[in-house]
C-alpha cells in the first residue's frame, strides 16, 4: 500500500509540477485553481507521511492485540498520529 500510494503521489506531483510549467511557458498567470491544486497536493504528501507513519511504526493494519503484546510503543504512536489528524 505505501509503495502504491508513494508512486501515485510521485505523478500526481509531477503533474502538478509540468501545469506550473506549462503556465509559465505560455506566460499564462497562475490563477486560484493552480493554488488550490497545490494546496491539495500538500495536503496529500502530509496525509501520505502520516499514513506511512502510522503503518511502519505505528502497526496500522494489525490486530492491535499482537502489536501491544510485541510492541507496546507502537500503540502510542499510532494513537498520536490519529490524533494529529483529528485536530
Amino acid at each position: 500500500m505505501i509503495i502504491s500510494c508513494s508512486i501515485l503521489a510521485f505523478i500526481a506531483t509531477l503533474c502538478i509540477a509540468l501545469r506550473f510549467w506549462s503556465r509559465r511557458l505560455v506566460r499564462f498567470s497562475w490563477g486560484l485553481d493552480d493554488y488550490l491544486a497545490l494546496a491539495a497536493l500538500l495536503v496529500h504528501h502530509a496525509f501520505l507521511a502520516s499514513s506511512t507513519v502510522s503503518v511502519v511504526s505505528g502497526g496500522l493494519g494489525q490486530d492491535i492485540r499482537i502489536v501491544a503484546t510485541q510492541n507496546p510503543k507502537a500503540i502510542v504512536v499510532l494513537f498520536k498520529v490519529r490524533q494529529s489528524l483529528a485536530r
